[in-house]
Order: C-alpha cells, then structure tokens, then sequence
C-alpha cells in the first residue's frame, strides 16, 4: 500500500513539471474586415470603361509592403454604378488598428456614346496614381466599408470634338457609416438632381431607373439638401420640375423620399 502511494506521488509530480514547462499558447490577435466599394456620379454617357490596376492600403507604424486589396486589373463600366448600385473593389482580414491611406491606379478605357466607341486616355501631365489619405479603424469582430465615389461630371473633359476624352480622377473617398443616402421613386422619368440649399449649385444628379421609376443618391455628407426633380425628354413640354426642399441626410441611414409625382402645368386662363 505505501508503495503505491509512493507511484502515485511520482507520477503526479511528474505531471505537474511536465504542464509547467508546456509553454501557452499565446490569446488570438483581434481582427475586422475592411471593404472597398466603387461607384461613380452621374455623366451623360453610355458606357464608360475605366481598368483599376490595383488598390492598396497603408497603415501607420507598418514598416512591411503595401497590403492589396487588388492585384490585377479589374474593367468597371462606371455608368453601372448608380443609383445605389455599387462594385466591391476587394476586402481583407486586417488586426485592429487604422488604416492611413488608400491608393488606386487606373487606366481608362474607352466611351461609349450611343454605339460610338470614343478613346479615353489620362489627362497630359496627369498622375493615373491617386493616393486618399484616410483614418479607417478597424474594430475587432467588425466590417469597416468604405466608398470610392468617381465624380464624373469632373473627371472628363471632351477633346477633338466629342471623338475623344481626357480622363481627370476626381474621387471622394468616405466611410459608408458616416454617409447617408435618398431614394424614391418619381412619374414620370426624371433627372434627379442634388442641390446646395445655399446657392442651388448642384452637387450631383442621378436618372431614375426605366419602368421602376426608382432614383438613389447615396455616399452623401449628412445635412439638409434641396431635391430638383426635372421631366426628361419630351416629358419636359408636359411637366412641371418639382423641388423638394430641406430634404435631411443622416449618417449611416437611407431617408425614403416616397412617390414623387411631377405635375402638368395649368391651361392658360382667357379672358373675355
């Protein structure tokens, strides 16, 4: 019986020095996702085709290369990218910390103007590099997206004629939680137009979509906007514009601008 007693202490010695030198294993290191969306503002084209060769991020205090969220070219037809409709550029499984600077390098393609295909090719002297220094956090167990947004109506100018473009990046870059949206629908078609309420300037437009009648602008700075809604086509000889004004935008939210119904001018009154 002491013998025994003898083992079993041993053994259990034995077990206790063995657990002690088994070194932990060291806690899991907290990690996000970080999303990268592409769509663009409105410009009367067909088509315009625009490569991104690559996208990366930088992130401060990491002395290791640029981590890509894409590598090779991918084509995107920018008129696509409207009314709510955005392109996943890439994601990537990121520790938690920020990220300091997004970078995308693009190569124009070509414009499509009816069954036209027109060249589009960098502005001269112009840097197809673009670099957007941001401060995106990355939250353990979370999704921090962001919004690449291509102002068109700037981006492009006309050369030769209408034969032929320039292309001009102009690109806005915002957290998708910071930035809100409107949407609705109007009858009858119509462009949509995003106004400054202090001086009416536009700040960018969409059309509504045919049949649906639906129209989206999203990615905006919050505030108070005016809404133009202005008949297309020959709608515009029978209809009346009609503004919407004080129209809010919240962060991270979608206000729905309901029906919109443009209104037929009154008949002329004739005096007798």
């Amino acid at each position: 019986m002491r013998k025994s007693v003898i083992i079993m202490l041993i053994l259990l010695i034995t077990s206790l020095i063995t657990c002690a030198d088994k070194p932990s294993s060291p806690p899991p290191v907290p990690t996000g996702v970080f999303r990268l969306y592409l769509q663009d503002g409105l410009a009367d084209f067909d088509a315009v085709n625009i490569a991104v060769d690559s996208v990366s991020i930088s992130r401060p205090g990491d002395s290791s290369d640029e981590i890509y969220l894409l590598s090779e070219p991918r084509t995107f037809d920018l008129t696509t990218l409207r009314n709510g409709n955005k392109a996943l550029i890439g994601d990537t499984v990121l520790t938690e910390g920020y990220i300091y600077s997004i970078t995308i390098v693009f190569s124009p393609i070509n414009i499509i103007i009816d069954t036209d295909t027109c060249e589009l090719s960098m502005t001269p002297g112009v840097d197809n590099t673009v670099q957007i220094f941001v401060m995106a956090q990355i939250i353990e167990e979370d999704a921090t997206e962001y919004l690449v947004d291509i102002d068109l109506m700037s981006s492009i100018t006309e050369r030769y004629g209408g034969t032929s473009f320039y292309f001009e990046p102009d690109v806005t870059v915002s957290d998708i939680k910071e930035t809100g949206g409107i949407y609705g629908t109007v009858t009858p078609q119509a462009d949509v137009f995003l106004l400054n309420m202090q001086d009416s300037s536009i700040i960018t437009y969409t059309k509504s979509i045919p049949v649906s009648n639906y129209f989206g602008l999203f990615g905006l700075e919050p505030g108070f906007y005016n809404v133009l809604c202005a008949p297309r086509g020959i709608d515009s000889l029978y209809y009346e514009p009609l503004l919407n004004e004080n129209v809010p935008v919240l962060p991270d939210d979608e206000f729905d601008m309901g029906t919109l119904v443009l209104l037929q001018p009154l008949p002329p009154v004739i005096s007798r």
